[in-house]
């Protein structure tokens, strides 16, 4: 799976075209693209420009199906492409977060130093001990809906 810039949670920096490109090159089996594919467009560009499938899950995170809080929806919904930070901050690997979730627990977005290792197991360790009740992945939020792509379902 070639996870591309835009994605949502941990994330490339390389642009999906470029990525294709680069990994057919050397690469002929199944390439799924994942990052920044909310709708059918999407999904036929990726098998355009050489991907064999596409990989969609912020798309679905604005249905009555999902099951995350009420505020993750509306600040996906209501965010834009500025309003993401992309870092290494929380997990010591880059990955984008919704700048408001990051600030709501309490992080400073304009210091985002990374940690000195990576941890996927000790993601709150930020620095802060009043972060303990907060969760990664749970309260401090990745992702967002690209405008007039995502509309919340009642």
């Amino acid at each position: 799976m070639a996870v591309c810039n835009g994605a949502g949670g941990h994330a490339g920096s390389t642009n999906p075209f470029a990525m294709i490109a680069e990994i057919r090159q050397f690469f002929d089996k199944t390439v799924i693209l994942a990052g920044n594919l909310s709708h059918g467009k999407d999904v036929a560009t990726a098998e355009i420009t050489g991907a064999d499938m596409a990989y969609m899950g912020t798309r679905f995170l604005a249905t009555v199906e999902a099951n995350i809080a009420d505020d993750y929806q509306d600040m996906m919904i209501n965010s834009s492409a500025s309003d993401i930070l992309y870092t290494p901050k929380i997990s010591g690997v880059n990955a984008s977060f919704m700048r408001q979730s990051v600030v709501d627990i309490g992080i400073d977005p304009t210091d985002l130093t990374p940690k000195s290792k990576v941890d996927f197991g000790d993601e709150l360790e930020l620095g802060n001990q009043n972060l303990s009740e907060k969760k990664a992945w749970q309260d401090i939020w990745s992702t967002f809906c690209q405008p007039r792509r995502c509309q919340k379902r009642l």
